[in-house]
């Protein structure tokens, strides 16, 4: 049974003065009586849904202090959660402490996994399991009462876990079934404890010590996609970053083991108080990104934050390129691209003149949200020799983070060409400028599109041509295009700076057939600098963001026109933001 976000502890005090006597167990007396009962969630609920994990029982803490100071005037220590004794006069914090023992511990005051010798500074023991295990898990609280003269009673306390969840989670489990080993590397800081009457972690950095964990395959199962987790003690308000991580995955039976990959965890993933942080890749290969989520503890399917890390990093090779690029492989010729570095890998193929035309026309459809982190990016198609010429499926997500500051042909994708060819059901958020050669063509999706269709796209941010001699091409979705249909422009800048020649330049597009409609939200329409032969026939009556968004009805707005089929999408305004939902056939 998985414990929710706080072990609940109803706590019935009833404290009445001793002259001048020690506190002492006393159960039968009943006004003395302290009672308390584990719930889930703060609530009172049935005794089965606090079950310990197999081979463990909970035991319960309790140490009375002077209010301020670290003499301990009461401890006690049991399984049962209810207690009576005896108490002076005074003002008093109460320590609480919940964490597992030995189903069969005799000693229930002997510590497992924690040193408990000490409230104050409560530390990880050597006694730690090689495998994972929830027995990992306690809780904690404190509480500041005056004692007088009167019996004293207190209503519940909550007692909460004073750490983080880390686990490591395998995507993909069919590769994963293959596995038989698993190794992590990580290090934890040394002699980090805990302080239950502070309610704070206290870090004495001595160094760092590693640690090893491995995870063989059950005689009987697969190792599971959450392979490993570990628990660290974590501030109460702010988050903390871990340290890297090494995960080696191997095939094969003992004394015979063979390394598949090694995947390493940037440092700097974060972790806080009472919450899950998942670890999402690829481990079962050598080349991967890993995603964070960071989750309520008792909400495993509610998304608190993702991110796609990456760095910037481009493939080294073609070799680890098309490794990367076959995680994403559903059959040939179709790729479901998931993470930012299958991005980057699908960008570095084409790009490539040795695999550019085995790679060029493929079927590519995005899976979810990608950041690009504001890293410099290589546009997709990045010359008039090595062109985009497939499908590229937004699947209703959004690129982020996109910037390119220099190029010929810049935008997510530079020069597209291809009969068929397709950018659909995408936005894309970002800054694109060219610079650096005679004649420039900029656009939030493409650079340049020579053939093929653009629809339902958007792009938001800003674009600018850069001291063009030559003809300068400008717009939100692409430079120049044959036809884009049902996009919608946020661009917040079209600027052509420095640029001498002839100027096209647009919302949508400076050149081409526009279908349905368009926004342009700077307030005017570009200016237009140098010798102009015209801006793009765009639609510039939304002067913000708030206009556009609000006539987006998703039945009647113009921009979802000819959308019925039962596989497309259609533009909707969700949460401030321009959006793709993916609809069912209306007709």
């Amino acid at each position: 049974m998985k414990i929710k976000n706080f072990l609940g502890i109803s706590a019935l005090l009833l404290l009445a003065a001793c002259s001048g006597e020690q506190p002492i167990l006393d159960f039968g007396e009943e006004n003395m009586s302290v009672t308390l009962t584990a719930a889930v969630g703060g609530e009172m609920e049935t005794r089965a849904e606090t079950a310990a994990p197999s081979g463990y029982r909970m035991r319960y803490i309790l140490e009375i202090r002077e209010l301020g100071t670290t003499t301990v005037t009461t401890r006690i220590v049991q399984t049962s959660p209810s207690f009576s004794f005896l108490l002076d006069k005074g003002v008093y914090d109460f320590l609480m402490w919940a964490d597992y023992i030995e189903s069969n511990a005799e000693d229930i005051e002997e510590d497992l996994f924690y040193d408990t010798s000490n409230l104050n500074a409560i530390i990880r023991t050597a006694e730690v399991p090689e495998a994972n295990t929830e027995a990992l898990d306690a809780f904690a609280a404190v509480v500041t009462k005056n004692k007088t003269s009167a019996p004293l009673e207190i209503g519940t306390v909550d007692l909460m876990r004073p750490f983080a969840r880390i686990n490591l989670v395998e995507k993909d489990a069919a590769r994963l079934a293959a596995i038989t080993k698993i190794e992590v590397d990580y290090t934890t800081e040394a002699n980090q404890k805990f302080n239950v009457q502070t309610d704070a972690s206290v870090t004495v950095v001595k160094g760092v010590e590693p640690v090893t964990r491995t995870i063989l395959k059950p005689s009987n199962a697969s190792i599971p996609t959450t392979f490993f987790f570990d628990y660290l003690f974590a501030p109460l308000t702010s988050a903390k970053t871990a340290n890297a991580m090494t995960v080696r995955v191997y095939t094969g039976e003992a004394d015979d083991y063979d390394l598949v990959g090694t995947v390493t965890v940037p440092a700097g993933m974060s972790y806080q108080r009472n919450k899950k942080t998942n670890l999402t890749a690829y481990y079962a290969v050598s080349e991967t990104t890993v995603d964070m989520e960071m989750t309520a503890w008792d909400e495993a399917e509610t998304t608190i934050d993702v991110d796609a890390i990456w760095d910037g990093t481009y493939p080294a090779s073609i070799a680890i390129a098309e490794l990367t690029l076959e995680t994403a492989k559903q059959s040939v010729g179709n790729y479901e691209i998931a993470t930012p570095e299958q991005l980057a890998a699908m960008a570095y193929l084409i790009n490539n003149a040795t695999t550019y035309d085995t790679y060029k026309a493929h079927t590519y459809k995005l899976m979810q949200d990608i950041d690009l982190h504001e890293h410099e990016w290589k546009p997709i198609g990045s010359t008039n020799e090595r062109m985009f010429a497939g499908t590229f499926d937004g699947n209703g997500h959004r690129i982020s983070g996109l910037k390119v500051s220099s190029g010929t042909f810049v935008g997510l994708f530079g020069y597209m060409n291809g009969s068929g060819s397709v950018i659909q059901y995408l936005m894309v958020e970002g800054n694109v400028s060219s610079g650096g050669s005679v004649i420039q063509y900029v656009g939030g999706i493409a650079g340049y599109c020579s053939l093929g269709t653009i629809r339902f796209c958007s792009f938001e941010g800003t674009l600018s041509a850069n001291n063009a001699t030559g003809n300068v091409f400008v717009g939100g979705i692409a430079s120049a295009v044959p036809t884009a249909t049902n996009c919608l422009s946020l661009a917040t800048s079209i600027a052509t700076n420095n640029c001498t020649g002839n100027v096209y330049r647009g919302g949508i597009t400076g050149l081409g057939t526009i279908v349905n409609y368009s926004g342009y939200v700077n307030g005017t329409a570009p200016t237009v600098g140098g010798s102009s032969l015209g801006v793009g026939t765009d639609d510039f009556t939304f002067t913000s963001k708030a206009a556009l968004l609000t006539s987006l009805d998703p039945t009647t707005a113009s921009a979802n026109n000819c959308n019925t089929n039962a596989t497309d999408f259609r533009w909707i305004a969700k949460d401030g933001k321009l959006a793709l939902e993916k609809i069912t056939n209306e007709n």
